[in-house]
C-alpha cells in the first residue's frame, strides 16, 4: 500500500508536470512569434536570408529585441519548471 506521504509526494509531481507542459506551450509560442518576427523582418527589409553576425543580423537582432527577450524569460521559465519537476521526482525516490 502507497503512504500518505507518497501520495502527496506524487501529487506535487503532478501538480509539476503539469506546470512544465504549460511553460513549454508558453515557450514554444514565444519562440514562434520570434520566428515570425525576424520573417517579418526580412519581408519588411528585401532581405531572403541572413548570415549571423552580419550587419544585418544586427539589425534584425536589434528591431526583434522585445520578442527575442519574451522567448528568452518562457525558456527559463520552462527550464525552472523541469529542475522543479526533476527534484519533486528525485523528492519521491528518496521516501
Amino acid at each position: 500500500m502507497v503512504s500518505e506521504k507518497k501520495i502527496v509526494l506524487l501529487l506535487d509531481i503532478a501538480e509539476r508536470a503539469l506546470a512544465v507542459d504549460l511553460y513549454e506551450t508558453d515557450r514554444k509560442s514565444k519562440y514562434s512569434s520570434l520566428v515570425t518576427a525576424y520573417q517579418a523582418w526580412k519581408e519588411n527589409h528585401g532581405v531572403g536570408r541572413v548570415e549571423r553576425n552580419s550587419p544585418e543580423w544586427k539589425r534584425m537582432q536589434a528591431d526583434t529585441t522585445a520578442e527575442y527577450e519574451r522567448f528568452c524569460v518562457a525558456r527559463d521559465q520552462e527550464y525552472n519548471a523541469r529542475r522543479r519537476l526533476s527534484t519533486a521526482i528525485r523528492r519521491y525516490h528518496a521516501v
